[in-house]
């Protein structure tokens, strides 16, 4: 039996009958439905719907899906060159690793938010130093994933990753990347970079 509450707690039905349930309207005080933040089940069955404060997941066929997010994307930007360089500056545009002037990117046509950025880099030679990839909105660093370097070796990776919200993007900015070598770098060289950095949309 299926019984719903008003919004101050009260009964409004005293039960429904197996089979389709019907609910109030929505309304500006009051939502129809309400799960309230749990804890997730330890077996759950098909159908089942819960709420944790990581989002609303749902169990269909066997799997559980969520939690229930804001439509993502990722930008993928890349070079496959040998570089030395402090300050990695490509001349093309989109699919690039640039330099700290450049706003060489991807041109956002919605609002949103940068969460996670990760990179899987070669490092051919190395004395000294580290290197750092930074995600940029209209030209301003956001969030940075530092790779500490140690020697050389192919695959090597880092990540950073941010709540949605914190760094926000409006349709018409360009999100870009930077690459650069910090701490003192002595005889870095660096080849095929892979960067990926993951975006959230308001809508």
């Amino acid at each position: 039996m299926l019984r719903v509450f008003d919004k101050d707690g009260s009964l409004l039905q005293p039960g429904i009958p197996p089979g389709k349930g019907s609910f109030p309207p929505t309304t500006r005080v009051a939502a129809s439905i309400k799960l309230p933040h749990g804890t997730v089940p330890t077996s759950p069955a098909n159908g089942d719907m819960w709420t944790t404060t990581s989002g609303l997941f749902v169990r269909i066929n066997g799997s559980t899906f969520g939690p229930l997010t804001k439509p993502r994307g990722t930008l993928c930007f890349g070079y496959n060159t040998t570089n030395s360089a402090s300050s990695l500056t490509i001349a093309a545009a989109g699919l690039s690793i640039i330099g700290s002037s450049s706003k060489r990117g991807y041109l956002m046509t919605r609002a949103g938010s940068i969460i996670g950025i990760s990179v899987v880099i070669d490092i051919n030679a190395w004395t000294q130093g580290d290197l750092t990839l930074t995600a940029k909105i209209a030209g301003v660093a956001k969030l940075v994933a530092t790779l500490v370097l140690s020697g050389t070796g192919n695959g090597q990776t880092a990540s950073a990753t941010a709540s949605s919200g914190t760094h926000t993007f409006v349709a018409g900015q360009v999100i870009s990347v930077a690459r650069a070598l910090t701490n003192t770098p002595v005889g870095i060289t660096t080849d095929d970079m892979t960067v990926m950095v993951e975006v959230d949309f308001d809508s």
